[in-house]
């Protein structure tokens, strides 16, 4: 399991990386943000690298309304770039009722 924190109001990504003693540019990428990234409340933010894949069991995944990649991304631990990759996404653009492949690349034989 990877080891996560859920931001408070009024929590920065350098505020937290300090007082997690960690690195803001390690913050960032464990949680593919950038510098000027605003953290909502109660927003999962993980302080180990995500992982490539989600864990056995959790192969599929069906987008329901206002779910984005990032926070797909991010429910499953999964790196946003790997799960772009999985799914041949171009952009951040997904639809609702899309099934996106969470282990196992698209076009990869099971």
């Amino acid at each position: 399991r990877i080891k996560y924190i859920l931001a408070k109001t009024g929590d920065t990504p350098d505020a937290l990386a300090k007082e997690l003693d960690m690195f803001t540019w390690e913050l960032l990428k464990y949680n593919d943000l950038t510098n000027d990234s605003i953290l909502r409340q109660g927003q999962v933010i993980y302080i180990q690298p995500k992982r490539n894949k989600a864990e056995f069991g959790k192969n599929t995944h069906t987008v329901k309304e206002d779910e984005t990649l990032y926070s797909i991304s991010q429910y499953y631990g999964i790196k946003l770039n790997k799960l772009k990759k999985k799914n041949n996404l171009n952009s951040d653009s997904i639809n609702i009722g899309s099934v996106l492949n969470l282990r196992i690349h698209k076009f990869e034989k099971k």
